[in-house]
């Protein structure tokens, strides 16, 4: 019998604290990535980064690409993973694409190794490419 409410105290005193871990972890603690996006030699002086946050366990996210000195198009794709994500309009080459869960918006999950890309609109080539380290 004492062996019994030893283990039920263990129990409860656990699920106690596993409580209090994910309370505080969906408090609103982000997690953040960057990714630095690197040029490729058809636009060689373009430059770029990707921002990825995430909390309450992953149901909000967001992604910011900012990309800049882009000389070869007018409008890029940013692509996460071989998907789509977004359209950034570009002025004197430079724009900025975020996205945000909250906004209704689908933001993938960026994971060790996932892979973005910056592609020209009109002819899909890829400007600048960046992968999660």
């Amino acid at each position: 019998m004492r062996n019994y409410r030893v283990a039920t105290r263990a129990i409860v005193m656990l699920s106690v604290l596993l409580l209090i871990s994910v309370s505080a972890m969906a408090g609103g603690t982000w997690v953040k990535t960057r990714i630095g996006l690197n040029n490729k030699a058809s636009d060689p002086l373009a430059d770029g980064k990707a921002v990825y946050r995430e909390k309450d366990l992953g149901l909000r996210r967001t992604l910011r690409v900012e990309v800049e000195d882009v000389s070869s198009a007018t409008s890029v794709d940013v692509f996460v993973d071989d998907v789509n994500v977004g359209t950034i309009n570009l002025l004197l080459g430079a724009g900025e694409l975020e996205i945000d869960t909250n906004d209704g918006d689908t933001v993938p999950v960026v994971v060790f190794g996932s892979i973005v890309k910056v592609r020209d609109s009109s002819d899909n080539h890829v400007i600048l490419r960046g992968r999660n380290h």
